[in-house]
């Protein structure tokens, strides 16, 4: 079995949104950081799926913070 996860990154592209009204725009950093605090998130919530093996991938511009999303989760394992 496979579980994926599809995550529109920044807030405001595809289905995601924002629930405030602070400006939604964010610098790639701020959107690194999200994603890697809503992965974060998502694992502490749903222990069963820490034990698969996990991948990231993106197309387009997740080319630029894919490396850097990717690095703050392995430095979140040590």
């Amino acid at each position: 079995m496979t579980s994926i996860i599809f995550l529109d990154l920044p807030v405001g592209t595809g289905f995601s949104y924002a629930r405030t009204t602070r400006d939604p725009h964010s610098t790639d950093i701020q959107l690194c950081d999200h994603a890697y605090e809503f992965m974060r998130k998502w694992f502490e919530s749903h222990l069963e799926f820490v034990s698969n093996p996990f991948y990231v991938a993106g197309d387009s511009y997740s080319g630029n913070p894919i490396p850097v999303i990717t690095q703050l989760i392995s430095d979140g394992n040590t």
